[in-house]
């Protein structure tokens, strides 16, 4: 055999028997989780050819739920993707009272997170992240059965996304979480379907979620 092909031998043995080490020390910093909860939506502003009427769209309390994958930097940092789902039902729209109709939407983010552990079970954290909104509105009906069909005319918009919460470790690979975030996109327009006028509206909610994160 050739000094080239020994080396080629050699190398490829080498790279045989590092590999697995650095997957499994690469699996070892990956996660996945499952959040759920409730989703708090303030009062909406609607603002129509410049002009903004304060409070127009209030909100029932709804819910949201999100699935998440994150990679650990290091013991303090690390980045985290997430897709979720949420909802609440209009409660009022200009003062009348809607009995069926929503606002929501699914949404992805990309989040930096900070942990503080306080000891080797309790853990704190805090994060920022963007990503977008797709946002959905569809017909509102009030009380007498009336009915008005909403649209979006974005597919999707920007949004920013806050957060902070708790990990309690249940053991060696299972935590549990406790996590609050604010979400908030980018304004978005609305108009009643077929119709030319457009109204601005954005999102903001608050999240309060409980979950499961799985460690590898």
């Amino acid at each position: 055999m050739t000094k080239f092909g020994k080396l080629l031998c050699a190398t490829a043995l080498v790279s045989a028997v590092a590999f697995p080490a650095q997957a499994d020390e690469l699996l070892s910093n990956v996660y996945l989780g499952l959040s759920g909860g409730v989703s708090i939506a303030p009062d909406a502003d609607l603002s129509i050819l410049g002009v903004t009427f304060k409070d127009t769209i209030e909100f029932d309390t709804g819910y949201g739920f999100s699935a998440n994958a994150g990679y650990r930097l290091n013991e303090f940092l690390r980045v985290q993707a997430d897709l979720g789902y949420l909802e609440n039902d209009v409660d009022s729209f200009d003062g009348i009272d809607i009995s069926d109709g929503s606002l929501s939407g699914a949404y992805g983010v990309l989040s930096v997170y900070g942990d503080y552990h306080i000891n080797q079970e309790i853990s704190v954290f805090a994060g920022i992240g963007g990503g977008f909104f797709a946002p959905h509105i569809g017909a509102l009906e009030d009380t007498v059965g009336v009915a008005v069909k909403f649209e979006s005319k974005q597919d999707a918009v920007a949004l920013l996304k806050v957060g902070t919460g708790v990990s309690y470790s249940l053991n060696e690979n299972l935590d549990l979480i406790a996590s609050y975030d604010y979400l908030r996109s980018a304004d978005f327009d609305v108009r009643e379907k077929g119709a030319t006028l457009t109204g601005d509206m954005h999102l903001s909610t608050h999240l309060a979620q409980v979950g499961l994160r799985y460690n590898f």
